[in-house]
């Protein structure tokens, strides 16, 4: 099959631990073609949906050992503009923040669902915010409250005593903060936060357990297909790898599979397919559906062949779900 990947432009992808890589590392070995395209390369006429595209042969193996290893790890082929129709599956696998460009390109993306299986459905990806859609889901998650007045904030800390402040639009833990009542820079830190009181703020009671780590579930239809532990690196409070995270195998307990089973026929109505959630202590935090990563890690802290892995299992459930359409 030929699948298209749309995606931040290919050489700022780390070839150690990106997610879409791997996706194409294992359609290589698949025998299938994939392609890239970023926001900019997406146009219509009329009702269909075109993309300037440029096919890629990623290996993975091949980016260890030489120096350059981010450009050394693919080889770039043939440019051309296609139809999106042209395309058994289509990855929108951009990366946050989900703005005013990320949102138009969806709309675009709509234009061919009748003819792709696209991983996620562009309309999920419009109205599922990653932090939240998870207000949907009060008994599975800590006591939040999302705000904006200065005066909300304040009484909330007070309340709570231990709380943490988290961006609606961040992604990579940028921007979360973790505050105790009376910390003399919490108030700064709200305002900082909200535009002076200009945006709403997420705001969550402290999960004591959260020194333990923070752990990504990913998966496919609904299912769990593998999952990581992510620890916090000294000094720091968030656990995401893009800030020093470091990652550990970990076995799900029955208070995730609560959490996956309760989510599952909601993910699988909307057509997102692939996502990463993240549970603290038996609670969820947040429901990744924009690019969600961790593939690479869960595989190597397995020891798992390849086709076991979340990469390779998720591109033969694609390719199987899109030849039954």
């Amino acid at each position: 099959m030929k699948h298209l990947f749309i995606i931040d432009p290919i050489e700022t992808l780390n070839p150690a631990g990106d997610t879409s890589l791997a996706f194409m590392d294992a359609l290589r070995v698949l025998g299938s073609t994939s392609c890239i395209a970023t926001l900019s390369d997406l146009f219509s006429r009329g009702d269909t949906a075109f993309a300037h595209t440029q096919e890629v042969e990623v290996n993975l193996e091949q980016s260890t050992s030489p120096i350059n290893a981010r450009t050394s790890c693919y080889k770039l082929g043939t440019k051309s503009t296609f139809a999106l129709s042209n395309f058994d599956i289509i990855w929108m696998r951009k990366d946050p923040p989900v703005d005013a460009g990320f949102l138009n390109a969806t709309m675009i993306l709509d234009l061919a669902e009748s003819d792709c299986l696209i991983m996620n459905r562009p309309s999920s990806l419009r109205i599922v915010n990653e932090k939240m859609w998870c207000l949907r889901f009060p008994e599975l998650m800590p006591e939040t409250q999302v705000i904006q007045k200065q005066s909300d904030f304040q009484s909330l800390i007070e309340e709570w005593e231990h709380v943490v402040l988290k961006p609606l639009d961040g992604a990579g833990g940028r921007g979360i903060m973790v505050l105790k009542n009376g910390d003399r820079n919490a108030n700064s830190a709200f305002e900082l936060l909200s535009e002076d009181q200009s945006k709403l703020v997420m705001i969550q009671r402290f999960i004591p357990g959260a020194r333990k780590g923070d752990k990504r579930i990913l998966l496919l239809d609904g299912e769990p297909i593998g999952c990581m532990n992510r620890l916090p690196a000294e000094g720091d409070h968030r656990a995401n790898m893009h800030v020093g995270g470091s990652v550990n195998a970990i076995e799900l307990r029955e208070e995730d599979l609560t959490i996956c089973k309760t989510l599952k026929p909601h993910l699988r109505a909307l057509g997102l397919h692939f996502v990463g959630i993240d549970v603290i202590g038996g609670r969820l935090t947040e429901v990744n559906v924009t690019s969600p990563t961790g593939v690479q890690e869960i595989r190597h802290l397995n020891h798992w062949s390849l086709d076991e892995s979340p990469a390779y299992r998720t591109v033969v459930w694609a390719e199987q779900t899109q030849s039954r359409r």
